[in-house]
Parts: structure tokens; sequence; C-alpha cells
């Protein structure tokens, strides 16, 4: 079996790296960089394309500009300022809320039915109880949390702690602790 170096000098920053004894020796032999990252930079940055300065002839360059007409590669160039959107005049499909195939009903999770609230009803704006309007969440008032637009309550953190402590939705901080 043959001795092999396992230290290294990478080829863009010039620092020392070891390699691992889980890296096969092939793979050993074939690394150049102490990281992903220096080997991105350098590729990105210091080098140059293949084909940089070699001319292509005439006739390549009809052949390939007849392949492309035509053609769009971004979506930048699919659709030009004025024109008309395809769904213009035509009747939509209405597959939102409860015309689509994976809706739920009552039987819906804890974090989608908060994010249905947030749809619905927008973002919170100011807390019913303190009137403050930093950090607010949209609070269940009874906890069976059903799809009752009037069930919600636009509350901030503290308030929020508060009234599910009030009314035993919640243990206190001290008695979770020595559970």
């Amino acid at each position: 079996m043959k001795a092999t170096n396992r230290n290294k000098n990478c080829l863009r920053c010039g620092e020392k790296f070891y390699c691992p004894p889980r890296i096969g020796i092939g793979i050993w032999s074939k690394r150049k960089f102490c990281s992903q990252s220096c080997a991105a930079k350098i590729v990105h940055l210091g080098q140059k394309p293949w084909n940089k300065g070699i001319p292509m002839r005439k006739e390549t360059r009809i052949k390939m500009s007849k392949i492309l007409k035509g053609k769009h590669n971004s979506l930048n160039t699919e659709f030009k300022k004025g024109d008309k959107g395809i769904w213009l005049g035509k009747k939509r499909l209405n597959i939102s809320g409860e015309h689509n195939y994976r809706w739920k009903g009552e039987k819906v999770g804890y974090c989608a039915l908060h994010s249905w609230i947030r749809k619905e009803k927008g973002k919170p704006i100011k807390c019913e109880i303190c009137k403050s309007n930093k950090n607010l969440d949209w609070a269940n008032k009874d906890h069976k949390y059903k799809r009752n637009l009037i069930d919600w309550l636009q509350l901030c953190h503290k308030c929020h702690y508060s009234y599910d402590l009030n009314h035993k939705f919640r243990k206190p901080i001290k008695d979770r602790k020595n559970e």
C-alpha cells in the first residue's frame, strides 16, 4: 500500500488543510481547495470561459440564430409591457378556500388555521387590551380553534399570555417548570 501525504495547501488562500480519514485517496488526490467557498470564489472570479477568444464560423452563427429564433430563455422575455394577461376576459376557476381539493374544514391544524386567519383578516394592527402595536398575534377567544372569524382577538404577546392565564387555557411558567 502506498503512503500518501494527508496535507495540502489551498490554491486560492494558501492555507494548509488536512485530509480526514473518511475521504478516500482518489477523491483526496483531486482536491485543490480548503473549502467550497474557496473553490467557488476562484471558479467564478478568476477563471475565463474555455471558448473565449475562439472565433465562431459564420455558418455556425447562422445555424444557432435559426435554432434560437422564437425561443425565450427567461421569464422576463415572456410577457411584454402592454400585453394583455392570459386570463383577461376568461372565466377563472375558483380553487382557493373551500373549493380547493385539500380543504380540511374544521379538521385544520394549528399552524394552518393561523395562516388562514392571517390571510382572511390580515396582520393584527393594534392590541385590543393595551392598544400596543408591537409583537402582535391573533389569539383564539375560546381555544376551540374553529374557522370563525369573530372568534379571534388581536393581542400583543404579553396580553395574549395574561388572557390565556385568566381563562385557564395556560399554566403559569413557574408551574410548568416543576412538571
